[in-house]
This record gives structure tokens, sequence and C-alpha cells, in this order.
């Protein structure tokens, strides 16, 4: 594996999540109304409700709601991981790969 392959997966990731942000984003306006997307404090349901109605929009929420519990997961497990082995491998600080002693295991 390259050296170049985990930032380049993170680079390429963060794209994505951009694109996917900014698609959401303009979908949402041209659904709503701007002083609706303002006043909102559930974009997606809102626009979900006045799309498909009420039970899609409770539907969307339990999905958002999963999603950022998926994605809270992910962050506090596994993104540790990539920075130690970052900086095991001389790609970022070399702080960011040390292990407490009394928690490091041989």
């Amino acid at each position: 594996m390259s050296p170049r392959t985990i930032p380049r997966a993170l680079m390429i990731g963060v794209a994505v999540v951009v694109l996917v942000y900014l698609a959401l984003n303009a979908a949402y306006v041209t659904v709503l109304p701007l002083d609706r997307v303002l006043a909102s404090t559930r974009i997606a349901a809102d626009a979900a409700s006045a799309v498909a109605g009420p039970r899609v929009a409770a539907a969307i929420s339990g999905l958002v709601a999963m999603s950022a519990l998926g994605a809270m997961s992910g962050i506090i497990l596994a993104g540790p991981r990539v920075y130690y082995a970052m900086a095991r491998d001389r790609l970022l600080f070399d702080w960011m790969g040390t292990v407490h002693p009394r928690h490091h295991k041989a």
C-alpha cells in the first residue's frame, strides 16, 4: 500500500461528504421556500413532509438520528486509529502516535 493511500482516501471522503451536503441543501431550497428553510430546525423532515407527507417525514427523522449515531460511533472508534497509523508511518506528527504507558499492550 502506498503511503499516499490514506491521505488520498481522506481527501476523497471529505469531497464526497461536501458534495452530498451541497446537493441536499440544494434540494431543500428547491422543495421549500427560503423563509421556511431559514426557520426550520428539522429541515430534512420538513422537506420530506412537503414532498411525501408526515409518515415519510417521521421515517426521515429516524434515519437522520440513526445516521448521526453511526457517524459518532465511526468517529469515536475509527478516527484515532487512522491518526495513530499515520503518525507511525511518519505522515503526521509523532506525538499523535504515542500511547499512554499504562494502556500500551505489546
